[in-house]
């Protein structure tokens, strides 16, 4: 029987390199490339920076709305509190 050498893939810079180049990715100029990757770095920090607005904003408003929740299942009748409005007289 003879054997046959399998072919070697080399995963080193080359491979990928080559490959990009195949896909027209590597035709773009460095400058450019990077001015797209700060690009991508500023979209993606405004969109974490976003999210955790949102969710200090809302945070409050669900930790009222689940406690009040808990103190309805809890059977409790007085959970709902109510502010007097601002020029109502106050009683003695």
């Amino acid at each position: 029987m003879c054997h046959k050498p399998v072919p070697r893939l080399d995963w080193g810079a080359g491979l990928w390199h080559g490959a990009s180049a195949a896909m027209g990715a590597g035709t773009m100029p460095d400058d450019q490339q990077q001015s797209n990757s700060n690009l991508l770095a500023a979209v993606a920090f405004a969109l974490l920076l976003a999210a955790l607005v949102v969710g200090v904003w809302a945070f409050p408003r669900v930790y009222a709305y689940m406690s009040q929740q808990d103190c309805i299942a809890s059977g409790r009748t007085n959970c709902v509190r109510f502010a007097p409005p601002s020029g109502a007289p106050t009683q003695p």
